[in-house]
């Protein structure tokens, strides 16, 4: 395994023994039907792999992303406590919009819970305070 310079992983093999110890043996004869079949299927399963890996790539970047959405929410919302919206600026308070919102949401199900008879498991951190 190696890593090109753009740092995409890079793999390169052979999917069976017996091709290679073939190839040795006799270097002009044709590969054998099973060699190139256990080549396709090999290949198949390459690409296969790389497909659930650039998908879990693409999970971990949005994960990574909403984390970071969220530790900003977090942050402005703890800053709009006690400072004056008049300081913020529009990249925060559109965040300090989606955190009100969130908090607004995350409230409203807690008081249906609480209606419905579910007991309280929600402390103050579990709305940002």
């Amino acid at each position: 395994m190696m890593v090109s310079p753009a740092g995409k992983p890079q793999s390169f093999f052979h999917p069976t023994v017996n091709a290679i110890v073939s190839h040795f043996q006799n270097p002009d004869m044709q590969k054998s039907q099973g060699i190139r079949l256990d080549t396709i299927i090999a290949g198949n399963k390459v690409n296969q792999l790389k497909n659930r890996l650039e998908e879990l790539d693409a999970v971990e970047d949005a994960r990574i992303a909403r984390t970071t959405f969220y530790d900003q929410m977090a942050e402005v919302g703890q800053k709009g406590w006690w400072e004056s919206i008049e300081q913020l600026n529009a990249h925060e308070v559109t965040i300090f919009e989606a955190w009100l919102s969130d908090t607004c949401s995350k409230m409203r199900h807690h008081l249906n819970q609480l209606e419905n008879g579910a007991p309280s498991s929600l402390g103050r951190e579990s709305f940002g305070v």
